[in-house]
């Protein structure tokens, strides 16, 4: 059985080449080869347009450029990582007015510079790590060097939110939760935007 000759737009008869049953030529050899030609000049002339890139980079960039781009993915740790820098800066410049601001423990006023975001639960519970209540601008010498001054932030805690937010903070860190990706992402947006109201 003689292969079935198909015409191409030229004119000229071929007979069609299929891999997989799929056909994978519509045109003649002359007119395969000739657009072949008409590409590789074209993308010579790209080069010649943009001297500081060589040929091969050139054909490289347009053999990728239909290719879909991989999205690079952040992983959990990463999330928090940048969760915990939007958080902290959001929380310092919440509590902080004209540079300066009050020490949730020791209630002394110090320059911005000095604040930390200081955490009343510890911040390894994930279920109180980014609670607003919980979280609050502390001078460097009480977050490191006092651990925390416990007894300090929980008065002043009790004098800026009350002795019932307080009880109501100190139930939460029994409960245990994970924050999966996407809330840590929405997070990040949240507290972004809240950012921007404070700029």
């Amino acid at each position: 059985m003689e292969p079935k000759t198909k015409t191409c737009k030229c004119g000229n008869e071929f007979i069609p080449q299929y891999r997989n049953l799929i056909l994978i030529s519509k045109q003649c050899i002359a007119c395969r080869c000739k657009n072949e030609l008409d590409k590789r000049h074209a993308l010579k002339r790209i080069a010649l347009k943009t001297p500081h890139l060589p040929i091969k980079s050139v054909v490289r960039e347009n053999r990728t450029c239909d290719v879909k781009k991989k999205v690079r993915r952040i992983s959990e740790k990463g999330l928090i990582a940048k969760l915990d820098k939007v958080f902290s800066l959001f929380i310092r410049q919440r509590d902080s007015k004209d540079g300066v601001f009050k020490c949730i423990s020791c209630g002394k006023p110090k320059p911005y510079r000095l604040a930390d975001n200081g955490h009343y639960i510890n911040r390894a519970n994930m279920t109180t790590r980014y609670d607003e209540v919980n979280c609050n601008a502390q001078c460097s010498y009480c977050n490191r060097f006092r651990e925390g001054n416990a007894q300090g932030y929980r008065k002043g805690l009790i004098k800026k939110y009350g002795e019932l937010a307080v009880d109501i903070l100190e139930m939460k860190k029994h409960n245990t939760s994970k924050i999966s990706s996407v809330e840590l992402q929405i997070l990040i947006d949240v507290y972004k935007a809240k950012l921007k109201g404070y700029e």
